[in-house]
């Protein structure tokens, strides 16, 4: 199998079909392209594409943050005698802890699982308590080495800028 030389049923311009694309195509089951690539950008953009909603981790990200902001207001609201600051990091440890068992509790069902960078951004954000929890409690993300490295990292550089912190405000 060689090279194809292919006309473009829109522009009518002849494009090369290489090699790895006929090959790429052939193991997906696709057929030929029928537009040259600056055609096929085209229609491409002129439809739209896909929404940003209809990528997970935008819409887990989003939804999730959502609730830690609306829990956090809630916990304000409920004592008032606490910071703003100790109501988020209470809202988004239960929302965190919430979110790694909703996680475990989908995985084996093969339902759209949370993104990992998901549930990282809400360790980093200050849920690194309820991620904590859910792991030992749940066994959830314990046997991945590659995510508990990770995050080790967001942990080491809260502890690191916790201490900044201190040392800054005295």
């Amino acid at each position: 199998m060689s090279d194809q030389i292919i006309e473009c049923v829109e522009c009518g311009r002849k494009f090369v079909w290489s090699y790895g694309e006929q090959r790429y195509y052939r193991e997906r089951g696709l057929s030929a392209p029928k537009r040259c690539e600056e055609c096929r950008a085209r229609r491409k953009h002129e439809r739209g594409g896909p929404s940003w909603w209809t990528h997970p981790l935008y819409r887990h990200g989003l939804v999730i943050f959502a609730i830690a902001a609306v829990v956090t207001v809630f916990v304000w609201w409920l004592s008032q005698e606490i910071s703003p600051r100790l109501s988020w990091l209470i809202a988004v440890n239960v929302v965190t802890f919430f979110a790694f068992a909703y996680d475990k509790a989908v995985s084996g069902l093969g339902s759209e699982r949370v993104p990992e960078t998901v549930l990282l951004a809400l360790a980093a954000a200050g849920g690194m308590i309820g991620a904590l929890a859910a792991m030992w409690l749940f066994r959830h993300k314990t046997a991945k080495g590659s995510f508990q490295l990770r995050l080790l990292l967001v942990a080491v550089v809260q502890f690191v800028l916790v201490v900044v912190y201190l040392l800054i405000r005295r």
